[in-house]
């Protein structure tokens, strides 16, 4: 590769370190061809990208960045997975697939500007994504008008009850 290649290859890293909410770093080694696509295959639907970059060109392209901590990860074997929207779903993958393959090893991250280590991605990992967290909030929503409209139907529900037993009473006679 030469000088103009690395450059251009510099400044296209430095653009999705800059330009990512969350950045994860693995060291990959012992991990198949295949089982690293199907990673990456994982990673995809939440908007994440996988790639295996040189030490090198990754620390010079994190060093005006709020990834620069990250320089000193930069040892032995290591892919970068950026995610530009959202953190929790690709923390998410990223140690389900450490647990299932024990050569995966998570090194650390940085998630809106903050360095993390793999305790906090398994924080992350653990909570509810966006869509389960929206889901709550509309069901405390609507929670009070659901409770509204039962109060408001029992009277009738009970008169309701009441004439039937009323009925089935005489019915019997």
């Amino acid at each position: 590769m030469n000088l103009q290649e690395k450059q251009d290859v510099v400044g296209n890293l430095n653009e999705k370190f800059s330009g990512s909410m969350a950045t994860f770093l693995v060291d990959y080694q012992g991990c198949s061809c295949e089982e690293l696509t199907g990673l990456r295959r994982e990673l995809e639907p939440s908007g994440a990208e996988f790639s295996v970059i040189k030490n090198t060109l990754a620390k010079r392209a994190v060093e005006s960045t709020d990834s620069a901590e990250l320089s000193g990860k930069f040892v032995g074997p290591t892919a970068v997975i950026w995610s530009k929207e959202d953190p929790v779903t690709p923390a998410k993958v990223l140690s389900k697939f450490a647990k299932d393959k024990e050569s995966f090893e998570i090194k650390g991250g940085v998630v809106e500007g903050s360095l993390v280590g793999v305790a906090e991605i398994e924080d992350l990992a653990s909570m509810p994504s966006k869509e389960e967290l929206q889901a709550k909030l509309l069901a405390l929503i609507n929670a009070p008008a659901t409770r509204l409209l039962q109060t408001i139907n029992a009277p009738a529900g009970e008169l309701v009850r009441l004439l039937e037993a009323w009925r089935a009473e005489i019915e019997k006679k």
